[in-house]
């Protein structure tokens, strides 16, 4: 791949990664880095092995997933973040991470510190 192609790529990929909870659509990114839909296409299917759409929606799941285990937002609020519709979030979520975003959350879920200290139990006295 050329130089130029990769600088592109990394220019394009930065603008989705930080546009995930907005509108992203393939031909506005072709008029924003003046590439043409079909280069923007062969680029991405060579580059990461996606289509645009696919990177935008693995992305937007990866954004998820990192909700899902980092905050205690509900489902519901994430899914409106990332945009689309309920139906289509839980098979896009299911079809990247092979489960559903409740079970996601479950596994990832660390658990609470001790909110104790166990007491030692004192040694009895030596006779």
């Amino acid at each position: 791949m050329k130089p130029a192609d990769i600088a592109i790529m990394e220019k394009i990929q930065e603008h989705i990664e930080e546009n995930l909870t907005r509108d992203i659509v393939v031909l506005d990114l072709c008029r924003q880095f003046k590439i043409n839909r079909n280069k923007l296409q062969s680029l991405f299917k060579t580059y990461l092995g996606d289509t645009v759409n696919e990177y935008i929606i693995k992305q937007r799941m990866y954004y998820v997933a990192d909700k899902l285990t980092n905050t205690s937002d509900s489902i519901r609020t994430i899914a409106k973040d990332v945009g689309g519709n309920r139906v289509n979030f839980y098979k896009q979520f299911k079809r990247v991470f092979h489960c559903l975003p409740e079970e996601y959350r479950q596994q990832t879920q660390v658990p609470p510190t001790m909110s104790f200290v166990p007491r030692t139990r004192p040694t009895p006295p030596t006779p």
